[in-house]
């Protein structure tokens, strides 16, 4: 083997290693993520539907920052879809050893969706509506769900 040939080869296997390392690192970090639905916010009638404000926290208890896809959420009502959050391919940054939340991701409930209790809604009594709301996401290639109840 020649010089060139030798020092290519030694770059190559020390960025591998760094490589390596750093992905380790990400993927430990990623693990320990907590991701919760902690709220939603009254809801408001809007445009033929009903909107929903949902709230997620994010607690980072590592080291080392992690970058995360926003948040995609679903609500179902008496077990059906509902409604959803417009779908993003945006990048949160979750800095190390804190806690990112992210307030009012809206999902949108058509009045269609969810039946009798639309017609208390238009005369502008709000029905007590229990919701399930499903929050989907990924950080660094690890998905993560949650499922919580509310009860509006």
């Amino acid at each position: 083997m020649n010089k060139v040939t030798k020092i290519v080869g030694a770059a190559l296997l020390i960025g591998g290693g760094i490589y390596a390392s750093r992905l380790i690192k990400t993927s430990n970090t990623a693990q320990k993520l907590s991701v919760n639905i902690t709220g939603v916010s009254p809801p408001k009638l809007k445009k033929g539907a009903l909107q929903l404000s949902v709230n997620v926290a994010f607690d980072n208890p590592t080291g080392q920052s992690i970058s995360l896809k926003k948040p995609y959420l679903i609500a179902r009502y008496n077990g059906k879809e509902a409604g959803n959050s417009i779908p993003s391919d945006e990048r949160i940054t979750i800095k190390a050893n804190d806690r990112t939340v992210i307030r009012g991701i809206n999902i949108q409930v058509p009045l269609l969706k969810i039946g009798l209790a639309a017609v208390s809604l238009i005369t502008g009594k709000l029905p007590q509506m229990t919701f399930e709301i499903e929050m989907q996401t990924e950080a660094d290639g690890i998905p993560y769900t949650d499922k919580k109840q509310f009860t509006l």
